[in-house]
């Protein structure tokens, strides 16, 4: 079985709504306290209106109701035209006519749209204009700091913009070039020295966390790097510009989805025995594809110390069991439907005989039983 091209064939288009309609509703809305759960505060109670609250008539985008109220709104709209919005992802909504099927994404006040029928399409986004001042920036190529480049065949997404401006902001763009993130034997548990500031550190982090939407060749480096948050030093600086000098050498790369792929799921999954120096906890990786296409990854510290490898791998096991288990319900919303066994690679046999063997599970009461019946899920 092999995955529809179609879904990556699809024309893609990018929507700004602006908040002009929204203001007007919010003033006509119906109100009350129960509805919305709201009441005054304990030490701020009128005693002559104990039940009144204020009413918010204009969207800010400065108050959290703000961002609440636009996505109240744009959601009803959209259910009255029949989409009908994901349970796992509440910005993703989907509609199936006998005019094809159209996708909607809703980030804040952006929209990504896409169907399997153009005219459809155009015909939804005069509806929405009807409704919202809404601007179309065409086809999309940019969104969230994520570039897309279309190739006969798939999709590219990669952030080279990002990258050049993160480099530019840290004064690294003159740096020599590295061809790893991180060394094998780093040491970065042990290192001490001097603090640095930590405001830098922090924002350098985040910006490369940032950075592993698109780069999984740099998410166990980053995610090693996160942990020195509270006590860093200058070899913990130095390790990020290690970072960053490998981010110079390698702008070009990104995501390669391509369209004429297996429909098939598997994982490959690995854990390292006591990775962590200093707490003697192992870390959890693993990278999700759908045929060719690589597009769930993470590395993670385990939050419990694992007595052997054995431990090490099966808990890195369960963890991923649960992503592909999460994965299917996406999949289903987006018509995506795998009729295949899904696969879970690991190199621990240790590990493989005690997911497939029942008399194993006696004795390992260390892992309790939900990792062992969520494996054998």
């Amino acid at each position: 079985m092999w995955l529809k091209p179609q879904l990556l064939e699809w024309f893609y288009l990018l929507l700004s709504v602006q908040s002009g309609k929204l203001d007007n509703w919010m003033s006509k809305m119906p109100f009350s306290m129960a509805s919305y759960k709201m009441s005054q505060p304990p030490d701020f109670i009128d005693p002559q209106y104990p039940q009144h609250v204020r009413l918010l008539k204009k969207s800010l985008y400065d108050l959290k109701q703000a961002l609440r109220a636009w996505f109240d709104r744009f959601s009803m709209h959209l259910l009255h035209l029949g989409f009908i919005c994901s349970k796992t992802d509440p910005s993703l909504f989907t509609l199936q006519t006998h005019k094809g099927k159209i996708f909607l994404l809703l980030y804040v006040d952006d929209i990504i749209v896409t169907g399997s029928n153009p005219s459809h399409v155009s015909e939804l986004v005069l509806q929405l204009g009807n409704e919202f001042a809404m601007k179309d920036f065409g086809p999309l190529h940019f969104f969230l700091g994520v570039e897309m480049k279309y190739f006969e065949g798939g999709i590219h997404l990669n952030q080279n913009k990002y990258d050049a401006e993160l480099l530019t902001k840290t004064e690294m763009t003159l740096a020599k070039v590295v061809f790893t993130p991180l060394a094998q034997k780093h040491g970065l548990h042990e290192v001490v020295g001097s603090l640095v500031n930590a405001s830098l550190y922090i924002m350098i982090v985040g910006s490369l966390r940032y950075l592993t939407l698109t780069r999984p060749d740099i998410t166990h480096a980053v995610n090693l790097a996160s942990q020195f948050m509270q006590s860093l030093n200058i070899e913990h600086l130095q390790g990020v510009k290690m970072i960053l000098r490998y981010i110079k050498g390698t702008l070009h790369f990104g995501l390669r989805i391509i369209s004429q792929s297996p429909c098939t799921l598997y994982v490959y999954s690995d854990a390292d025995r006591g990775g962590c120096t200093s707490t003697r906890r192992s870390t959890t990786g693993y990278s999700i594809y759908l045929g060719a296409n690589c597009f769930s990854w993470t590395s993670k510290k385990q939050t419990t110390i694992a007595r052997s490898s054995a431990e090490d791998e099966y808990r890195t096991l369960a963890s991923t069991a649960a992503e592909m288990t999460w994965i299917l319900y996406p999949l289903h919303d987006l018509g995506v439907f795998l009729r295949s066994v899904h696969t879970l690679y690991c190199d621990n046999m240790s590990a493989l005989y005690m997911t497939v063997n029942p008399v194993m599970h006696a004795r390992t009461n260390m892992l309790k039983w939900t990792i062992i019946l969520f494996v054998r899920k």
